[in-house]
């Protein structure tokens, strides 16, 4: 399942500071195994905080930071704060934040060498609005 960001948004987030996810960012919400979509669906109550994780996996940097890198550690720690902000039960957000913390580090190492590939971190842009979210429309399947 993968979507399109319509419009930016912003999070404030304690652990890495303003977390800005850009317009036209591509996201496949949460990355659960299809086999657990009937208790964790990737877009669950938990979507804007998994779009946020997606976008800091991505980026690895936030402009709060200057545009230094930040960790996996950090991006993960945002993913739980982001959560319990938008008033995740403590129990899911527990068992999501375990979930990224065991099966992450994969993707955050391909994004880092595709980044790398690309000469650095993506960018981030400074709009702020409301957070809008537009699933693709199904083509034929390949």
């Amino acid at each position: 399942m993968r979507a399109v960001l319509v419009t930016p948004f912003v999070f404030a987030s304690e652990v890495v500071g303003r977390v800005e996810v850009e317009a036209g960012f591509d996201t496949d919400y949460a990355s659960v195994p299809r086999l657990l979509w009937g208790l964790y669906p990737p877009d669950g109550d938990y979507t804007p905080a998994a779009v946020i994780h997606d976008a800091l996996y991505w980026h690895q940097a936030t402009r709060e930071h200057g545009g230094r890198p930040i960790t996996r550690a950090q991006a993960d720690a945002v993913f739980l704060e982001a959560m319990e902000a938008i008033g995740i039960p403590a129990l899911r957000r527990s068992i999501l934040y375990r979930a990224v913390r065991l099966r992450g580090g994969r993707a955050w190492a391909a994004n880092r060498a595709h980044n790398a590939l690309l000469g650095g971190t993506g960018t981030i842009t400074e709009e702020v609005t409301v957070p809008v979210y537009r699933r693709p429309k199904r083509g034929p399947r390949r």
